[in-house]
């Protein structure tokens, strides 16, 4: 507010007073002590208002504008900027971290419906901070490490000033299995209640772990498994349908024309192996291949 001398108010004021009454004038100077001034100096003020042409007749309103013309023009008096602006033009990392998880939790619903996976954050630079991209992050996907249940993700902004950054995260992998239900031990026969289908952390089991219930049905264990642990392929066998020697029979089909004959077995045969069978009936020896106990069919 541009500053006025005391003389120069007195001495309107004292002009102004010689027009008025003594009534007036109190009623003057209390109006602008309303107004927040000190006892003298709202007589002066207020005489000096009532001096001017068109002013308010109490006063207070043409105080009250000066003030608000005081806080306009004061350059301390202005509105600071919010504190949080400049984080509008920044991304940092947790902001990040976060965005990129909820892509490959997305992702995994859609991947493979019969895997679940578990993400988490991984360790990350907590400093890393980038200018906030106009356009929506794209996310690129790079080779996983299954095993150690790792994964990187580029997180990129391609807008007028592109930026990329490779994100890490963490998962674990759950499926499905076949799942031994109670101890089996080696050679025997899995059958139905043996097993049962349980989910199972992938992380740390082979890549041979069964998820179908019959294909675990009639084989035979060749190493033990404990109670709730997965079934692999590699720790069973199809049992033994013919063994060497045994009398078979051989099934031939030939244009919708079935035949059977007798044989004997010259080796051991699991199911779906081909095995040399001699026919009894004609001497001969020929391959077959085993499709049930005791039962083998002509390779043509």
């Amino acid at each position: 507010m541009k500053k006025v001398s005391v003389a120069s108010i007195a001495s309107l004021a004292i002009a102004t007073s010689n027009k008025r009454n003594r009534h007036h004038r109190q009623a003057d100077c209390q109006s602008a002590h309303t107004a927040g001034l000190t006892a003298s100096a709202a007589c002066i003020m207020g005489l000096l208002f009532w001096a001017i042409p068109g002013s308010a007749n109490n006063g207070v309103d043409s105080i009250a504008s000066i003030d608000k013309q005081h806080w306009e023009s004061s350059p301390s008096a202005q509105a600071p900027e919010p504190a949080t602006a400049n984080l509008a033009v920044t991304i940092n990392a947790t902001e990040i971290q976060a965005l990129t998880l909820n892509y490959v939790r997305q992702q995994s619903n859609t991947d493979n419906p019969l895997t679940r996976f578990e993400y988490s954050a991984a360790p990350i630079d907590s400093r890393l901070t980038l200018r906030r991209c106009s356009q929506p992050l794209s996310f690129t996907p790079q080779k996983a490490n299954a095993r150690a249940g790792r994964k990187l993700i580029k997180v990129r902004c391609d807008d007028h000033k592109p930026w990329s950054v490779f994100i890490p995260i963490q998962f674990a992998q759950w499926q499905s299995v076949v799942t031994a239900a109670r101890p089996i031990q080696r050679n025997d026969i899995i059958n139905a209640a043996d097993i049962v289908i349980r989910e199972q952390k992938l992380q740390g089991l082979s890549s041979n772990y069964l998820i179908r219930i019959n294909d675990a049905i009639g084989t035979r264990a060749t190493r033990p498994v404990d109670a709730g642990k997965p079934l692999n392929s590699n720790g069973l066998a199809q049992p033994k349908w013919i063994k060497r020697g045994d009398q078979v029979i051989i099934i031939a089909n030939s244009q919708g024309v079935s035949a059977k004959m007798a044989g004997t077995a010259m080796g051991d045969g699991s199911k779906g192996q081909q095995i040399k069978v001699r026919n009894l009936s004609s001497k001969r020896v020929i391959k077959a291949r085993v499709i049930a106990p005791g039962k083998v069919q002509t390779v043509m």
